[in-house]
């Protein structure tokens, strides 16, 4: 073989290798190792941990927001979760509640007239007003004071009389308080100038309270019929206020509630009913739903059991 030909033989092969190198379709591609596919894997396990744990997380804050109720438990909120989805509602919720347990404290202090029209005063809008007008008015007629004139009974007032037993120039004993308007009267035991032991409220026919009390008002046990809606409450008393356990019916002798009141609202564990079938029973507070607690439907079957929180179902 020529020189020049084993030359160009070398310089072929050497062609065929580059073209191969270069051109060839089979060229291997990288392949993630071990250690790779480790990595990986543990990131998406950390990531998939991690939305778990916020879930947890929110599952847990919202059972604890679901069970607040008091000032108390939206405080342990604000503890647990000073950066929670809920903070400006809690503390709105704060703000509220304890405007009204301030007004509640003074409220519930109220005895005397001078009491109810400072309540007024310091609440012109309050939850109570309205009761703390009728409750003035009524205290008004009682204590009017006597006046010297030649009258009907054993002591004259403006605006009626009284006839019955006297001590010291008051009321005291046994006797009647007449009132010129609405042919109201006041008939029963009295104490220095005072109802005070069973006394009977009537305007015309219709007895308006039948029932104890102290300090010119219903305390302790009594029935009161509101001349207006026909209503009618058996049960406690203080200072004119439903407090303790008692039964309200509809004018036409239907039972509406029975249980626990507190500042004239159901508190406590008590039924409802609507249209003389029981509806509810389980806790109050404050005239709303709050606690364990059933509802049935109006044929009486259960309707829901678990918790309630200011009339709405929670869970």
């Amino acid at each position: 073989m020529h020189l020049i030909e084993v030359e160009c033989a070398v310089q072929g092969k050497v062609f065929e290798d580059v073209r191969e190198k270069v051109f060839s379709t089979n060229v291997s591609r990288p392949v993630a190792d071990d250690e790779s596919q480790k990595i990986e894997s543990g990131k998406d396990n950390r990531e998939t941990e991690e939305l778990r744990r916020l879930e947890e997380e929110r599952l847990k804050e919202q059972a604890l927001w679901s069970r607040c109720m008091s000032i108390e438990d939206f405080e342990n909120y604000l503890r647990e979760y000073p950066n929670g989805r809920y903070v400006a509602d809690a503390k709105d919720k704060i703000k509220i509640l304890t405007e009204q347990k301030k007004e509640k404290t003074l409220w519930d202090s109220c005895k005397t007239q001078e009491d109810y029209e400072n309540y007024i005063r310091e609440y012109p809008v309050g939850e109570h007003v309205e009761e703390a007008k009728r409750i003035i008015d009524e205290l008004r007629k009682i204590n009017t004071g006597p006046v010297s004139r030649p009258g009907r009974g054993d002591i004259e007032f403006e605006d009626g009389y009284y006839v019955g037993d006297i001590k010291d120039g008051k009321m005291h004993g046994k006797g009647t308080r007449y009132w010129d308007t609405n042919d109201k009267k006041w008939e029963g035991e009295w104490k220095d100038g005072e109802a005070s032991g069973h006394v009977v409220v009537s305007f015309g026919n219709m007895v308006i309270f039948d029932g104890q009390m102290e300090h010119g008002l219903p305390n302790g046990q009594g029935t009161y019929t509101d001349p207006e809606s026909g209503q009618v409450y058996v049960g406690k008393f203080v200072d004119f206020k439903r407090e303790g356990e008692g039964i309200l019916y509809t004018d036409t002798n239907q039972k509406i509630y029975e249980g626990g009141w507190k500042n004239n609202k159901y508190h406590g564990f008590g039924w409802y009913y609507m249209r003389g079938q029981k509806r509810y029973e389980g806790n109050w507070e404050n005239g709303m739903r709050n606690g364990e607690g059933i509802s049935y439907t109006a044929s009486g079957e259960e309707e829901y059991n678990g918790l309630w929180k200011d009339n709405s179902r929670v869970g």
